[in-house]
C-alpha cells in the first residue's frame, strides 16, 4: 500500500472561490478590514473553516523552526496596581515568557489592551496570549485576525478559533487564606480588593464570600470590601475600629499594609493577622515577616507557554496555574 501523502495546505484562492468573492476580498475579510460587510465576512470565514484554511504561518514556523511571533495583551492596572507601584509578578512573568518562548522560536511582543484594536489587525503573529483578566475583552478578541489561535486568562470560550483558557484558582486561594487567618487566631477577618472590573478580583470575592457564608459570619458582605489603593489607610482604620483582627490585603504590599495598621494603632502579626498578595521577596524581610499569597510568576510563565504550545498544535482546554500560601506568622 502506498504511503499516504501529506495533506495539502489550503490556499486563499480556494477560500475565495468557495465563498464567491475575489482573493483580495477574502484576504481583507480574514484580516479584519472594516469595509467588508458582516454578511460577507461571515460567509468567507465559514468557507475558510470548512476548508481548513489557516491564515497565519504557525504550521510552517513549527515545522521549519522559523522564528515566529507571540503577542501578549496586558493591561495597565495589572502592571501598575497602585501609585508608584510596579507589579513584581507581571514583571517577572513577562521576563520569563520572553526567555521561554524564545526557546520555542517565538519572539514576544507586548500590547496594552486599549491599543489592541489598532494594532492586532496589522501585526504578524502566530498566537495571541490575552493575559489581561479584564471582564470585557470583546474589543481585543474582535481585533484578532481569522485563524489566529488564542490563549485567554478571562474568557472561557472563544468561538471559531483554537483556544486554551488559563488562570489560577483565585476563589480557592481566598478560602485558603481565610482558613489560615482563622487557624492563627483571627476571629473576624476582612478582604480588601481593588475596585477594578477583572475576573480574578470577582473570583477572589466569590471565594471569600463563600468562606464567610460557610463559617456563619454575621456580616459577610461587609467583610469583602473594594477600595482604591489611596483609601488603604482609611479602610484599614475603619476595619480596626470595627474589631477586625484578620486581614487579606490585595491593595498594597506588606510594607504599606503594615504602615496602615500601625497608623490605626495596632501591631501587625500580633493584634491583626495579615496576608498580602505578593510575590516580592522583600515581604520576608519585614518585621514581622509578612505571610503572602503568591501567584508564582515563574511557574505561571511555564503554564502560559504550555497553553501556547497546546493551542498552536490545534488543542483546546484549560490550564490551571499554581499558587502558594507562604506562612510566616504561625
Amino acid at each position: 500500500m502506498a504511503a499516504q501523502g501529506k495533506r495539502r495546505r489550503v490556499r486563499l484562492a480556494e477560500v475565495a472561490r468557495a465563498a464567491g468573492v475575489s482573493v483580495s476580498t477574502a484576504s481583507r475579510a480574514l484580516n479584519g478590514y472594516p469595509e467588508i460587510t458582516e454578511a460577507t465576512r461571515a460567509r468567507i470565514e465559514q468557507a475558510a473553516m470548512k476548508l481548513g484554511y489557516r491564515a497565519h504561518s504557525t504550521a510552517r514556523s513549527l515545522r521549519l523552526g522559523d522564528v515566529g511571533m507571540a503577542v501578549a495583551v496586558v493591561d495597565a492596572e495589572s502592571l501598575h496596581p497602585g501609585p508608584d507601584r510596579v507589579s513584581y509578578f507581571w514583571s517577572r512573568l513577562l521576563t520569563e515568557l520572553t526567555v521561554g518562548l524564545s526557546v520555542d522560536h517565538l519572539a514576544l511582543l507586548t500590547v496594552m489592551q486599549d491599543e489592541a484594536p489598532r494594532l492586532l489587525g496589522t501585526l504578524p503573529y502566530d498566537v495571541a496570549l490575552v493575559l489581561s483578566t479584564r471582564n470585557d475583552l470583546s474589543h481585543v478578541l474582535a481585533a484578532l485576525p481569522f485563524g489566529v489561535p488564542v490563549v485567554t486568562a478571562a474568557s472561557p470560550d472563544v468561538p471559531a478559533r483554537s483556544h486554551v483558557s488559563l488562570g489560577h484558582d483565585y476563589a480557592g486561594a481566598a478560602r485558603e487564606v481565610l482558613d489560615h487567618l482563622a487557624s492563627v487566631g483571627a476571629t473576624r477577618s476582612a478582604v480588601l480588593l481593588p475596585p477594578i472590573d477583572h475576573s480574578h478580583i470577582d473570583q477572589f470575592a466569590t471565594g471569600a464570600l463563600e468562606w464567610f457564608a460557610e463559617s456563619g459570619a454575621a456580616d459577610a458582605a461587609g467583610s469583602v470590601r473594594k477600595e482604591p489603593p489611596e483609601r488603604l489607610a482609611g479602610a484599614v482604620a475603619e476595619l480596626v475600629a470595627a474589631g477586625y483582627d484578620g486581614l487579606f490585603c490585595l491593595l498594597a504590599d506588606g510594607e504599606e499594609t503594615y504602615a496602615a495598621l500601625r497608623a490605626a494603632g495596632v501591631e501587625p502579626g500580633r493584634e491583626v493577622h495579615v496576608v498580602v498578595l505578593s510575590d516580592a521577596p522583600v515581604e520576608a524581610l519585614l518585621d514581622p515577616p509578612a505571610s503572602t499569597l503568591e501567584l508564582l510568576p515563574d511557574q505561571s510563565a511555564e503554564g502560559v507557554m504550555a497553553a501556547a504550545r497546546k493551542v498552536l498544535q490545534g488543542g483546546s482546554g484549560t490550564v490551571v496555574m499554581p499558587h502558594r500560601l507562604v506562612v510566616r506568622d504561625s
